[in-house]
């Protein structure tokens, strides 16, 4: 959460995250020590620039605007606003 929350500049209530299952994520690595952290979180990283070169635009046309009408131009602009990443 800290990752995603950081990386898209928004608060940690904004950010959901579900637990990992193997229909959703196929060859997710095991976790162990801190490798977990690095390898998720890097994929978190990765994801989450994803999505946010996917709101440049609407970041440039309003660049005041707040994270949610960004979001909400994107889902009416037919963006998709989900990422997989991958480390």
């Amino acid at each position: 959460m800290q990752v995603a929350s950081r990386v898209l500049g928004i608060p940690h209530e904004y950010i959901h995250i579900s637990e990992t299952a193997t229909d959703k994520v196929p060859n997710t690595s095991p976790t162990a020590a801190s490798a977990s952290s690095d390898l998720n979180g890097m994929a978190v990283l990765n994801a989450c620039q994803t999505i946010i070169n996917r709101l440049k635009p609407y970041q440039r046309e309003n660049p005041k605007g707040p994270w949610k009408d960004w979001v909400r131009k994107a889902y009416f602009g037919r963006v998709s606003l989900s990422a997989t990443g991958f480390y």
